[in-house]
């Protein structure tokens, strides 16, 4: 089973090697310096789309183009030797972009997920060391992420958290269950709320251990400021037990139907609340 139609958003301006110097990027603390195009004939945004399109689709068109060998024309793309390369910023770009057309339940997330460990890894795809003496690993791919209330791409992003591509860090889903489930409607249509709904359990069914190990035993820093409950779960800040269980609960009353939403929210939070019930136990 394979996905069907990806596509690359105007692929004609993306199909020539990158050649300027990349204007405004987001830096990290110890990681200021400015990343440019190497402008090799090699990188380019169509190429890398076709490399990862063809190892998802080798199902469906009489391919078989193996994961060792998308991991390798990948890094073949992206050169050597400089910091913070544009390039490596763009390959997070083109696989956020394929990830949104991927249907939550597909598994050609685990697929895409699959084929970041390696590069992660690389010299290619890290920077450091930082001021704190530490190597970023991935962190390319992290500045192009945002936080979307859209199924597609946050069991992208629970499947990379899952695979533990860079730190395991619950804050995605934690700003994204207070929005769907700790949050009254004020105002929200119910479409938007299914929708928050739907995102929110794609953290749970694909990385429920991995965020279930948090409450368990969090991080020192865990009682940050961006992890406080909303305003219907009263407790502390950050991942804990009691939190946890309150989102059982909300998934219970979904699935009971106490929300108005639709069959298809329904059945997503009734699979959530089978999870939960698993893994707690």
């Amino acid at each position: 089973m394979s996905p069907q139609n990806l596509k690359l958003q105007d692929p004609e301006s993306r199909n020539a090697p990158a050649t300027e110097i990349a204007t405004e990027f987001n830096t990290m603390p110890g990681f200021e310096t400015q990343p440019q195009f190497a402008g090799t004939a090699e990188y380019s945004d169509t190429r890398l789309f076709a490399i990862l399109d063809d190892f998802l689709q080798s199902n469906n068109n009489n391919t078989e183009t193996s994961h060792d060998s998308a991991v390798r024309s990948i890094l073949r793309l992206v050169p050597d030797g400089v910091p913070l390369l544009q390039e490596v910023s763009n390959v997070g770009q083109v696989i956020l972009e394929i990830a949104e057309q991927i249907p939550y339940y597909h598994p050609a997330h685990v697929k895409l997920a699959r084929v970041l460990e390696e590069p992660s890894i690389s010299p290619k795809f890290m920077s450091g060391p930082g001021l704190n003496g530490l190597y970023q690993r991935s962190q390319r791919f992290d500045r192009e992420r945002e936080i979307r209330f859209e199924g597609n791409f946050s069991a992208f992003l629970a499947h990379v958290s899952s695979a533990h591509i860079g730190r395991h860090d619950p804050s995605d889903a934690l700003m994204t269950m207070q929005n769907a489930l700790e949050t009254p409607l004020d105002g929200e249509t119910l479409a938007d709320r299914k929708l928050e709904i739907i995102t929110a359990a794609q953290y749970i069914l694909w990385d429920g251990q991995g965020l279930f190990k948090h409450a368990l035993c969090p991080y020192p820093n865990d009682g940050r400021g961006d992890w406080k409950p909303g305003l219907l779960c009263i407790g502390e800040h950050g991942l804990t037990l009691e939190r946890w269980r309150f989102w059982k609960k909300k998934f219970e009353r979904i699935t009971a139907g106490d929300s108005g939403v639709d069959e298809e929210c329904r059945e997503v939070s009734r699979k959530a609340v089978v999870l939960m019930d698993a893994i707690e136990e």
